[in-house]
This record gives C-alpha cells, sequence and structure tokens, in this order.
C-alpha cells in the first residue's frame, strides 16, 4: 500500500470530522499527518536541486523533534512524511528519531531520499514498524551519470542500489514498505529511459517513476506567460522533455490515465 497522508491509519469517525470540517471552515483537532523536514544538510549536491543556493548545515536538534512529535500525537497525529531541503537520513539523530515515532504510535507513511545512508539498521526499523513507502530518488541509471547528477564521489551509486537490494530482502514477501524508485530525465541522458525502467524492475521495485528536470529559468517574470495560471516549470526552456528531439529517438510512447498509474 503506497502513502496515504494518514487517511488510512484513521477510523471513519474521524474521517467524518474532518470532512465536516473542510465544508463548515470550522477546525478540528489536530493534524493526523505531518510533513517533517528533520535536517537542511544533504550528502549528496543534485545540480537540479531546488534547495542548493539556500542549503545549510542546519539540522532540528533531537530534542526538538521528540517534543514536537510529542506535542502532535497529543493532538490525534498518526502517520508523517519525513522528506525535506534535506536528506532525512542525514540527520545525526535519526535512528533515536525513528525510535520515537514508533514509541509514540507515529507511523512512517512517506520516507523519501536518495537511500546513500539507508543502511540494515534502518531498513530494519522501516520494515518492523511497517512503514508505508520508500521512495529512492535514484535519478540516473549507471555510475557516470550518477556522478555528473549527483555530484558525488563515483561509488555512491552502486552503495545505493545495495541499499535498495538491502530494504527489499530485509521487507521478503512482506507489503511494506512500498519501494519506488524515481529517476530524473534531462537533456544528457533521456535516450536511457529504456535502461531506467529495465534498472528500476531488476531492483525489484513496486514502482518505477521517471520525471523530467525543470530548471526554472525566469522566463515567466519576463514573459508573464503564466500569469493568471499556474506557474507551472513546464513553461521554463531549460531541459524540459518537450524540447527534445523526436529524430534522436527511436521509440516513444505516451502512457495516460491506467497505464500510466500502472508503471
Amino acid at each position: 500500500m503506497r502513502g496515504s497522508h494518514g487517511w488510512a491509519e484513521i477510523d471513519a469517525e474521524r474521517k467524518r470530522a474532518i470532512i465536516r470540517g473542510i465544508v463548515t471552515g470550522r477546525p478540528t483537532r489536530g493534524p493526523v499527518h505531518a510533513e517533517i523536514d528533520v535536517t537542511d544538510r544533504c550528502n549528496v549536491a543534485c545540480y537540479f536541486c531546488n534547495q542548493q543556493d539556500v542549503r545549510t548545515k542546519d539540522q532540528i536538534s533531537l530534542p526538538h523533534l521528540k517534543r514536537l512529535v510529542d506535542e502532535l500525537a497529543e493532538g490525534g497525529l498518526r502517520s508523517v512524511r519525513m522528506s525535506g531541503g534535506g536528506d532525512p537520513l542525514f540527520h545525526s539523530g535519526i535512528l533515536d528519531f525513528l525510535d520515537h515515532l514508533d514509541a509514540r504510535g507515529v507511523l512512517i507513511d512517506n520516507l523519501t531520499t536518495n537511500g546513500a545512508l539507508l543502511g540494515p539498521e534502518i531498513a530494519r526499523r522501516l520494515v518492523a514498524r511497517g512503514a508505508r513507502e520508500v521512495i529512492f530518488s535514484v535519478n540516473a541509471v549507471d555510475e557516470q551519470d550518477y556522478h555528473r547528477m549527483m555530484q558525488v564521489p563515483l561509488g555512491t551509486f552502486g552503495r545505493v542500489l545495495t541499499n535498495i537490494r538491502g530494504l527489499l530482502a530485509a521487507r521478503g514477501t512482506g507489503v511494506l514498505p512500498s519501494v519506488v524508485v524515481q529517476f530524473l530525465v534531462d537533456r544528457d541522458n533521456f535516450r536511457e529511459i529504456p535502461r531506467m525502467y529495465a534498472l528500476g524492475r531488476s531492483l525489484g521495485a513496486d514502482r518505477v517513476v521517471i520525471s523530467n528536470v525543470a530548471v526554472p529559468s525566469g522566463a515567466n517574470a519576463i514573459t508573464a506567460a503564466a500569469a493568471g495560471g499556474n506557474a507551472s516549470n513546464q513553461d521554463n526552456p531549460v531541459n524540459r522533455i518537450a524540447d527534445l528531439n523526436p529524430n534522436d529517438i527511436e521509440n516513444v510512447e505516451v502512457l495516460k490515465g491506467a497505464s500510466a498509474a500502472a508503471l
């Protein structure tokens, strides 16, 4: 089962109360789900990351994180998503934090990570405590392209693949957590889309997600092309899949609806 933003963790009465609160505009109790950005620190330097220019070496202290979870749990918190400006597993107290979430009965609904630090200790905790979904931002299909995109020492790519296999091995015949392998496509690697899909499947991932890199160029600020609408990165010309030369691609199949969801 994929992440549900806490919806799967509450009973019908609580769901009805939340829906009534949305309809009437009146607050209910505290949130049942929260996204917690535990750290701004990261162990990679992805060229496409929107946090690169503002990243610091700060992290929320472990005592503060525990107080935050305690307060939210008292108000009815049932699950969290761990993502953020840095990689959540790069927090120096991550094991203690995972243990505290478990002690307060708070489920990990989603963990998004580059996976380089998801070793056996973390994998065992995620499986034993029924985490719902782990998204690995692999992005590249081989060592050299990973080095280019993530700007890390050679060897990191292999460790990430080992950690993905390790989590799936720890899961065994179970279904949780659902493992998602995510790739990013830009002008330098778009020919590797078939290999990306094949790699994801060979790892045993439950889902393979392939997205395009969109680096904001500021074009909208100049042309006001998105005025009154959605300022999507697809409106920016840098690294858009739409700008690729179709003559460079032997075979492209566009999937929509149920076919795309099946990936």
